[in-house]
This record gives structure tokens, sequence and C-alpha cells, in this order.
């Protein structure tokens, strides 16, 4: 938790700024080591998006709010839980299992190898930028989510990421940010099961890294 107070010191986009987000050198594909995977790890809140796919912009200019925890499975493979404000509905998703591909760089969706995610940006347990790729026999589609975990982002950094989205060829039409205007719907059954579920591999983390 080090970073993330290092994070509140200096300010999330003087980070973005030393990590070069812009055109001429855009974030590369990361290749998930221990400590990607372990970055990816917590609860994060959607900040800013981009889709060429019409179903996902029908939702996403909707989305007023938004969060999901990431949890492990196991060493090369983990969980997502989300749950979403759309106008006055709350929308919450089944637990969705990725796993990692042999290249190291794509977490496919279980059972369906023509859905993936890929790392494109991380500040470990600070902020992430993740590419979703759809492939169907006759279209393909591409979204860009950015998060973080914390709830407060500056508009300074908002902005230098709309920046990055549309370097990577999206049309303002296709870039959503969340209003924010409520609060995040919460679990039907509550956040103590994720919680606990990240507090205990925490704790095991910590463990290892002192033996």
């Amino acid at each position: 938790m080090a970073l993330l107070s290092l994070t509140v010191l200096l300010g999330l986009a003087g980070i973005l700024n030393a990590k070069v987000l812009d055109c001429d050198t855009p974030p590369p594909v990361l290749v998930v080591n221990d400590t990607v995977f372990r970055g990816l790890i917590g609860k994060w809140h959607y900040v800013i998006g981009a889709t060429n796919n019409t179903i996902y912009q029908k939702m996403m200019s909707k989305t007023d709010n938004s969060f999901c925890y990431i949890l492990p499975l196991n060493e090369t493979a983990f969980y997502s839980k989300e749950a979403t404000n759309m106008g006055d509905k709350c929308h919450e998703d089944e637990e969705t299992p990725y796993i990692l591909a042999n290249n190291n760089t794509s977490f496919y969706l279980k059972g369906n190898s023509s859905t993936a995610l890929q790392v494109r940006f991380l500040i470990p347990n600070v902020m992430t930028m993740l590419d979703y790729w759809e492939y169907t026999q006759f279209e393909f589609y591409y979204s860009v989510f950015v998060t973080a975990q914390s709830k407060d982002v500056s508009q300074e950094t908002v902005e230098k990421f709309k920046q990055q989205l549309e370097c990577f060829g999206f049309s303002k039409e296709e870039i959503f940010i969340p209003a924010k205007e409520k609060d995040a719907c919460p679990f039907k059954e509550g956040e103590n099961k994720y919680q606990k579920e990240l507090e205990e591999y925490w704790a095991k983390q910590q463990s290892e890294d002192t033996q």
C-alpha cells in the first residue's frame, strides 16, 4: 500500500507522465508475471472506457457508476465480479473466470477463447487499463476500460486517459466517462465474501514475502 500513498502525494497525473501515455509511444501490452498478476488483484472503480461495440456503447452511455473485484482462482487465473448503475437500475454480473494463455499476455474467458483481456497499463494496486477483445464469425470488437482502486480520480488524470483512447483510434462518440452522480450499486449479497478473500490473499502474500 506504500505505492498508493506515494500516488496520493505526487498525484496520478505526474506518475502517468512518467509512464509516457501518448500517441507516439502507446503503452504496450504487458507480459503477465507475478508482479503484474498481483497488481491486478483488488477492488476497482470504473474511470473511463471506450468501445466499438454498439451494444456496449448503449450500456456505457447509461453507466453512472461501476466497480468490480478481481480475485485469484490460482496463480494464473482470476475471476471478476461487477456491479453497475445503469440509469435507475442496478446490474450485477455473475462471477466471471479468466485464465492466462500460454503467451502470458492474454487472459481468456474460461470456455471461450474468442474473448480475451490484456493488461495495457498498470500501476500495481492503483490504476489499470485493460484491453477487451471479442471475435465472432462476422465481427471484431475492441474495448478498453480504465479502473482505479480509489473512488476519486482527478479530472486531469481522466483527460490523459481520454487522450490515450483517442490515440488508439476511438472517436469521441466511442469514449464514455461515468457521471458518478450516484453511489455504486451494492452486491445483492454484500461484499463480505469478496473482502474476506481479498484480505486472505494479501495476508498470504505478505507472509510469503517475509519468508
